[in-house]
């Protein structure tokens, strides 16, 4: 089978043609021993100047390059027109031919210059692809024969490539095959021009931009609801809920309505409070974690004395479960609080009578009749805070309440979705974003040798363009201080908290426990500290680390986990979602 460089179209490739012509050459059975370079950061090096090469193939046979035009070609007045499927009109004086034929000189020249004459008796040739037109043009300028139409769609694309070696031997006869050592060698320097030329950073805001569009897309999810005023949105990390909750509460104040908008997180409620801030009509909301919330609305009453002396005495979930929506409740009788829709993120940690029956009260008519939308995690990450009561969701839903699935994971790439299903055993592989860079696993036998490994890898990040903000480093619990403090010697850290979490230092490494950084996101997670992955709570919470990253994730484990991480890998395959 054909090796592909880099193995996927980039999102800047917008050639719906070449995009076909990758998926033949790539599916073609009979190219074995050959090597197909992409056109991915070609134009940014120095051909640009000659013309872009959309792909090269290498092989025994030579090496060849290609031009592929797609829509509509016509040729008038010495002028080349081409149409796509908008029906945008192109045109260009000089021909595709001139174009791949220049690009092939050029292409010779660099050879030449970096390896002398050694491939001077090898064959070199091109030819221009119209996939998607019968091209029966005639001209001195061009044979047909290195031509490929629409009529060759039906053939192996191996026929084409026999046919331009044919040409090119009795065009150029005498020339030798290539070695297939001299194939890597020259490969593995082509491979720079194609793959590495691109920075990581570049193709880290590449897939940001495929990101930004699917999750625009997810907010035809509030559209389908607009109608129904108790809605429960349910879908698993990565399907656009914190932002869809955002747009649900912009559109209600745009509608001169007031609303609430909570969460259970510390961390999150200052993200949405930063970004509500910034809406049009933020004086009609209010957005913060449930906690924060009560603990405002008490301490502006009467109970402020008594509730901070009682505040003292308890902890945990009789404190957080109990005191705070007691007092709340009692607060309410001196505060006229009341809001036309409530809005949660990240239910699953909220969804508990405790916290409902204190919000039932501020909320114009009431759970039962008013309007409200819950986005929480079908995947359950309630296990974190064992809050998720399935009787209260029973019971909301007999409200009247719909029901929405969002299906689309428009954070995360197919590599992070697949292998986060892997490690974590939750299914969130449903994902659109084509391309990204692979999961990176390194594995470390102590924390001395785990900080040396991070110290790399940060290196090797910001090396390649990646900013310092871009990078979270994330682990499974509290007692990574130390850690930090180390690491601090080589770069600048600051830790997430709600104060920052609205938008993330651009100038330093940010970091937090996975718990913590809950409906949070950043572009590169490196998840540190790994040292369990089985059972109920690590699941959930590598689940949730390393759901977190959007283009690039690099997971760092105790070597002892190798073995356990293989049989993961058979599970996952044995369920069928390879």
């Amino acid at each position: 089978m054909v090796r592909m460089i880099p193995p996927y179209t980039h999102a800047n490739i917008k050639s719906v043609a070449e995009k076909k012509i990758f998926q033949l050459i790539k599916n073609e059975a009979g190219l074995d021993g050959w090597v197909c370079l992409h056109s991915l950061g070609i134009a940014r090096h120095m051909f640009k100047a000659e013309g872009e090469i959309d792909f090269i193939l290498l092989g025994s046979g030579g090496l060849f390059c290609l031009e592929v035009k797609g829509g509509r070609v016509k040729r008038d007045a010495g002028f080349w027109f081409f149409t796509d499927r908008y029906g945008f009109i192109t045109k260009k004086k000089e021909s595709p031919f001139k174009q791949v034929a220049s690009a092939l000189y050029s292409l010779r020249e660099n050879i030449n210059r970096e390896f002398g004459n050694s491939f001077n008796d090898c064959l070199f040739g091109y030819g221009v692809l119209f996939p998607d037109i019968e091209f029966s043009v005639e001209s001195p300028e061009w044979d047909n024969q290195i031509v490929y139409d629409i009529s060759d769609r039906l053939k192996p694309f191996g026929k084409y490539l026999k046919r331009l070696i044919g040409y090119w031997n009795d065009k150029l006869p005498g020339k030798r095959k290539f070695t297939n050592s001299e194939i890597d060698y020259l490969a593995g320097y082509l491979r720079k021009d194609f793959e590495l030329i691109i920075p990581l950073n570049e193709k880290l805001e590449g897939l940001e931009k495929q990101i930004i569009q699917l999750t625009e897309e997810q907010y035809k999810a509030l559209d389908r609801m607009e109608n129904n005023k108790r809605v429960f949105f349910r879908g698993t990390a990565g399907t656009g809920k914190t932002l869809l909750a955002l747009e649900k509460v912009r559109r209600t104040a745009l509608n001169n309505k007031r609303v609430l908008l909570l969460c259970y997180n510390k961390i999150l409620g200052g993200k949405l409070r930063y970004k509500t801030n910034r809406m049009e009509n933020h004086h009609l909301i209010t957005a913060n974690s449930v906690h924060k919330y009560f603990y405002n609305i008490i301490l502006s009453t009467s109970l402020q004395d008594q509730f901070l002396q009682v505040h003292d005495q308890f902890n945990g979930d009789t404190l957080y479960k109990k005191i705070y929506p007691q007092f709340f409740i009692r607060a309410l009788n001196e505060i006229q609080e009341t809001y036309d829709c409530l809005v949660i993120d990240e239910g699953q940690d909220l969804l508990c009578s405790e916290y409902f029956q204190a919000l039932d009260y501020i909320l114009k008519d009431g759970l039962e009749k008013g309007e409200w939308a819950i986005f929480y995690d079908s995947n359950n990450q309630g296990e974190l805070y064992k809050n998720f009561d399935r009787t209260l969701v029973k019971q909301l839903t007999e409200f009247g309440a719909a029901d929405y699935r969002l299906d689309i994971n428009c954070r995360n790439t197919k590599q992070i979705a697949v292998q986060t299903s892997v490690v974590s055993g939750f299914n969130v592989e449903n994902t659109r974003t084509e391309g990204g860079e692979k999961v990176q696993y390194y594995w470390f036998i102590d924390e001395r040798d785990q900080i040396n490994i991070l110290v790399d890898i940060i290196k090797k990040l910001l090396s390649e363009g990646v900013k310092p903000g871009a990078i979270t480093l994330l682990y499974p619990e509290k007692g990574f201080e130390d850690m930090i403090i180390d690491l601090k010697t080589f770069y600048d850290f600051e830790k997430v908290t709600h104060e920052n979490a609205g938008e993330l230092p651009e100038n330093k490494i940010t970091y937090s426990t996975a718990q913590g950084f809950k409906g949070m996101e950043n572009k590169v997670i490196i998840y540190c500290g790994v040292k369990d992955i089985d059972g109920d709570k690590a699941n959930t919470v590598n689940y949730v680390a390393m759901s977190r990253a959007g283009q690039l994730l690099i997971l760092l484990l105790n070597s002892n986990l190798k073995q356990r991480y293989l049989e993961k890998n058979i599970e996952y395959l044995t369920k069928g979602r390879g």
